[in-house]
């Protein structure tokens, strides 16, 4: 059993936004098999209406470090709660945390054997496609902010033993990036029940659910209001779309009374959300790494339509596992379909919570976590 440091920015759990569920299978995997000390740095806080402070300490030794940093924090970490214990590896979840973790795992009584990255995606890759979809604004600016976001994952990048991606494309693309550096493929997964979840969603329901002030989930809710919804009521009444999420943004406003439209924002229990789907969409036009919400609604049953992007770094079929559409007209006829067709939609909920449990269950994940910190014999 290895004593592991784990930092995160944000609170890890067994549900809500994707970056916390990551974080959760992490937490909880590793615990099976070692000694887990949580540091949880509040950098990116949450809805605290809906997150679960007391699941992580169910599994771990926590502490909370709030923010904005001073600048001896970490000093004061380590002489309040670290100075006595020795760490055989340290496991940072997301960029962001590095800096804290390293000024942290520097002042420890000694050196951890082992210290792992979790990017979980490529972030300069996505940054990079956020400002070619956004447009407009001071580019000048936004590309300084990127080559020195370039720089600062470079750096970070050298000061850990192996970092992990939760895409094989992110993987290979930041692997040829750094030649001399180890990586692997640690892909996001789900928990999934024994078998697929009996549900009579009303017809016209359609679900939209993510982190609602991330960039590309406010683009792909405005998008879909704005081009896809219209279509979708003039092919077919009766649509309730309903924009689940945490924060969401003052440019969500104005789709107030938008008619077939509900902004729901946070919700402590999203089960209940996707029990009264009978569609759930991902209209993303920008992005990286894997959509867990893809994976979400596969583990409640819930058959989709995605654009490709959104689909991206998931082995998936169209016409197998869930719709691929790509255009406002397209996505428009998918959701037709699938909300007319039963014999469709119970046939690609069938095949992808199939294909959910086949390939992206705890068991996957366990594979690639165990291994990590084991005693070299």
């Amino acid at each position: 059993m290895a004593r592991i440091l784990f930092f995160t920015p944000v609170l890890p759990g067994p549900t809500g936004q994707g970056t916390a569920i990551r974080a959760g299978v992490a937490l909880e995997l590793l615990a099976e098999r070692h000694e887990v000390t949580l540091v949880h740095v509040d950098l990116w806080t949450g809805d605290r209406t809906i997150a679960d402070p007391f699941w992580p300490r169910r599994i771990a030794t926590c502490h909370f470090v709030p923010t904005p940093l001073a600048s001896d924090a970490a000093a004061q970490f380590v002489k309040q709660h670290l100075s006595a214990a020795p760490f055989d590896a340290v496991y940072v979840f997301r960029l962001v945390a590095a800096p804290f973790a390293l000024s942290v795992i520097t002042l420890l009584p000694r050196p951890a054997r082992t210290s792992v990255l979790d990017l979980d995606d490529d972030e300069c890759a996505r940054t990079e496609r956020f400002l070619a979809l956004r447009g407009g604004g001071d580019s000048a600016r936004e590309r300084a902010e990127l080559n020195r976001l370039r720089g600062f994952a470079r750096i970070m990048l050298m000061r850990f033993d192996l970092a992990l991606l939760a895409a094989q494309s992110d993987l290979d693309a930041i692997a040829a990036q750094y030649p001399g550096r180890k990586f692997a493929l640690l892909p996001n997964v789900m928990r999934v029940p024994e078998e697929l979840p009996a549900r009579t969603p009303p017809p016209g329901s359609v679900l939209f659910i993510g982190t609602l002030d991330y960039f590309p989930n406010e683009d792909a809710v405005l998008y879909f209001a704005d081009s896809v919804l219209p279509l979708l009521l003039a092919s077919r009444g009766g649509i309730d779309l309903r924009v689940v999420g945490i924060k969401p943004p003052k440019s969500l406003d104005a789709l107030a009374g938008r008619a077939g439209l509900t902004l729901v924002g946070p919700v402590k229990e999203v089960a209940p959300e996707y029990a009264r789907a009978r569609v759930m969409v991902v209209p993303l036009r920008a992005g990286s790494g894997t959509r867990i919400k893809i994976l979400e609604a596969f583990r409640f049953g819930v058959p989709v339509v995605s654009t490709t992007i959104g689909a991206a770094g998931l082995d998936l079929q169209h016409e197998v596992h869930l719709l691929i559409a790509d255009t406002p007209e397209e996505f428009s006829a998918a959701c037709v379909r699938l909300l007319e067709d039963d014999c469709l939609a119970k046939t690609l909920a069938a095949n992808a919570f199939a294909w959910l449990r086949a390939n992206l269950s705890l068991d996957r994940a366990r594979a690639v976590l165990h291994p990590l910190f084991e005693p070299v014999s």
